[in-house]
């Protein structure tokens, strides 16, 4: 299964999969509600990514699934994270 728990790149654990999954769809569907907006601030990540400002229906998506307690803040300073990376793994 690509992406599966322990694969390259994947999950580390079943339950950070299931998590990301559980996130994937309360996100895809939140979208699916209003105007959607994309906005560049000219952010790019310690990976070359440009960080990107997802607006559905005038709230701001990443704030929501922060508050849903599905994502967790990403606050760059520069080109790096200010923060590690969250453990969801028991």
């Amino acid at each position: 299964m690509a992406g599966g728990a322990g694969s390259r790149r994947g999950a580390k654990c079943e339950a950070e999969r299931v998590r990301g999954f559980t996130a994937k769809t309360v996100i895809l569907h939140a979208m699916k509600g209003g105007d959607l907006a994309i906005t560049y601030n000219g952010e790019v990540d310690d990976s070359g990514r440009k960080v990107a400002i997802v607006i559905v229906g005038g709230r701001d998506l990443g704030a929501m699934g922060v508050a849903a307690d599905h994502l967790r803040p990403c606050v760059f300073n520069g080109k790096r994270a200010t923060m590690p990376k969250p453990n969801w793994c028991p």
